[in-house]
């Protein structure tokens, strides 16, 4: 991942908990759930341009469009 995009994604709250090799979900010293960024890669770039489209008001055909699919699924 970029590492310099990970901590902005964790403050915006872009997050998953992180899990143990058991899968269980980790805590820190104080109790708190560790969380890690949901998206990886250049891929959450994808995510975020798809979002600010539609929060500046264009049509959910319009980001379809402009991500490059055909449908919205």
């Amino acid at each position: 991942m970029l590492r310099g995009l990970q901590p902005t994604l964790i403050r915006a709250g872009v997050t998953v908990r992180a899990k143990d090799a058991q899968g269980r979900p980790l805590i820190d010293q104080e109790g708190k759930p560790v969380v890690v960024a949901k998206y990886t890669g250049l891929h959450a770039l994808r995510h975020f341009y798809a979002s600010w489209c539609a929060s500046i008001g264009l049509t959910m055909n319009v980001v379809q469009t402009r991500m490059g699919h055909s449908n919205m699924r």
